[in-house]
């Protein structure tokens, strides 16, 4: 679960609470917000990625919360004009309810979000219209802040090196 999610429209909750969320489902790859800070073994674990704005969502889940993961991330500054997260920097706490996760966040790092383990879960998808199906806009399904800036960290990283002088070409 997205913090921005939570924070936006979403109820506090710790393990052993029974939720009902709108979900979209995740690629075989996993989750690319956590794919950005964690490793790939760590992204695979999503399978669902909750949707309060069912921008993305697909159907709706229902279970019992077994386990709660804060994930945290280091911040940098691109360009004097953003803090970005950086890649790689991904930590993992096991937390007894999401606001635990909040004091997690300090000495730059920033709180991502959470992944959420289930004892058993119930997924049912939303009903198909009759006729052709129609498409989500790729743009919606997979828009994140992450994606929109990583082509940008490249050309910072860049830049710092032709500053540093460390770069030639």
């Amino acid at each position: 679960m997205s913090r921005w999610q939570l924070e936006c429209c979403g109820d506090s909750f710790g393990v052993g609470a029974q939720v009902r969320w709108p979900v979209g489902l995740e690629e075989e790859s996993g989750s690319e917000e956590l794919l950005e800070v964690l490793d790939l073994g760590w992204a695979r674990r999503v399978r669902y990625r909750e949707d309060h704005h069912e921008v993305c969502a697909s159907g709706v889940l229902a279970g019992t919360v077994a386990s709660i993961d804060g994930v945290t991330c280091s911040m940098e500054l691109m360009d004097d004009i953003a803090r970005v997260r950086v890649p790689g920097s991904g930590l993992v706490c096991s937390v007894p309810d999401v606001a635990a996760a909040y004091p997690l966040a300090s000495d730059g790092r920033s709180l991502v979000g959470w992944i959420i383990g289930f004892d058993a879960v119930d997924y049912e998808p939303y009903p198909q219209p009759a006729g052709p199906a129609l498409e989500k806009p790729a743009t919606a399904a997979r828009l994140n802040a992450g994606a929109l800036l990583r082509p940008l960290r490249g050309l910072a990283a860049a830049a710092r090196q032709v500053r540093n002088g460390s770069r030639t070409e």
